[in-house]
């Protein structure tokens, strides 16, 4: 029997993307002699460079297709559904173009990451899986037909499945290193300055904060910090936990992308665990391997899945 891989070359391109980022940041020499030289010679020895440009022609692509199905006028245009491209007329087509491949590739393998962590840690765990399964069956007796799935707000309603969410998105962290932010200035005689470990951190100063150190602090989370418990988001003790869950960020910076991630969370942990029976291929029973290039992605061929439709 012929074995077929289960894999894409989109997920190839993401990873390729992160690994360039280091070559590019820490061989200078290397990114500007990449940018001088022929693309198609650049291509010919580099197949992760090869993955990109093609990522980005996708981007010049969508743009002329819009520019070519929307007429234009003499003071806007716009498509008859509202896409991204209504809102960047100002730009010019270069950053346009590069707009639209910012949102192919954002948001992506982050929740996929995050998708596949929360799997397999539920699936580890036959107590959090029976929960799930019996959350999803009491807010939905009867399975849906192909297509008629229940509303995002339906699925906001059930607590256990907001909790592995949650559980899924902290224990994952697919951003987990250091953000770095630059400290404000002081506009007014009011203004508090930043005060941290009860040093003053002067404007200017750029700072960092890591995921990974909030979410497995046992200050915040307590001693089982390193486990997954979707139980901790619920009850009493779930109040105030929020303010520690960054995997998003926070402020002025946050993820614009996350009410998208939490739906996209939502809807897939549910037809999982409300149709299928899920287990754990025996290879990844065994554990989940990861590497971090900025943002995380699984060793190997991922989270392998045996499931039987319930």
């Amino acid at each position: 029997m012929r074995c077929r891989r289960f894999e894409a070359d989109f997920p190839k391109t993401f990873d390729a993307a992160a690994e360039i980022l280091w070559t590019t940041t820490f061989r200078p020499a290397a990114r500007q002699l990449g940018e001088m030289l022929p693309r198609k010679l650049v291509t010919t020895f580099s197949p992760s460079l090869r993955r990109l440009f093609a990522l980005a022609d996708e981007g010049v692509s969508s743009l002329k297709a819009y520019q070519t199905s929307v007429p234009k006028s003499d003071n806007n245009n716009s498509s008859s559904s509202p896409v991204i491209f209504d809102s960047l007329h100002h730009l010019h087509d270069e950053a346009v173009a590069l707009e639209a491949t910012n949102f192919l590739i954002a948001g992506s393998d982050t929740t996929a990451f995050t998708l596949a962590s929360g799997v397999w840690h539920i699936c580890r765990n036959p107590t959090v899986k029976r929960k799930l399964a019996t959350a999803l069956k009491a807010a939905s007796p009867e399975q849906q037909r192909e297509g008629d799935y229940p509303t995002l707000l339906a699925l906001e309603s059930i607590p256990y499945l907001i909790a592995c969410v949650k559980e899924s998105l902290r224990i994952a962290m697919p951003v987990p290193g250091r953000l770095p932010r630059v400290v404000p200035p002081i506009t007014t005689t009011t203004t508090p300055p930043l005060i941290v470990d009860e040093k003053v951190v002067p404007p200017g100063c750029t700072v960092g904060m890591s995921a990974y150190t909030m979410h497995t602090s046992s200050e915040l989370w307590g001693p089982n910090a390193l486990h997954f418990e979707p139980e901790r988001w619920l009850g009493e003790g779930a109040r105030g936990l929020d303010e520690n869950l960054v995997a998003f960020s926070k402020g002025a910076r946050n993820c614009v992308g996350q009410t998208l991630a939490h739906a996209e969370l939502l809807f897939v942990l549910y037809m999982l665990f409300r149709h299928f029976d899920v287990e754990l291929d025996g290879a990844s029973e065994v554990g989940f391997v990861t590497k971090d290039n900025f943002t995380q992605s699984v060793r190997g061929a991922g989270v392998l899945l045996r499931l039987r439709r319930l």
